[in-house]
């Protein structure tokens, strides 16, 4: 865990992404707008090597779904 980052798989296994949960409202600034979560909501971003670098190369997922969808990566 580096910085509150941890390290998940999308179900079924395909490659991962780092995703950190925040507790309360917030704003990502981006080039294409500006991405709103809800406290709960996770951000995230592609956990390949040289991916997720990018500051645009991230994303919002609801709690609910994040849940459905992503589980821990063991190997961490």
């Amino acid at each position: 865990d580096s910085g509150g980052w941890r390290e998940y798989r999308p179900l079924p296994d395909s490659g991962g992404v780092l995703a950190i949960r925040l507790d309360r409202p917030f704003s990502v600034v981006l080039d294409r707008g500006v991405l709103r979560g809800k406290a709960g909501d996770y951000l995230l971003r592609d956990s390949a090597e040289g991916a997720g670098q990018d500051p645009r190369d991230l994303w919002i997922v609801d709690a609910s779904i994040f849940a459905a969808t992503y589980r821990v990566d063991q190997g961490e």
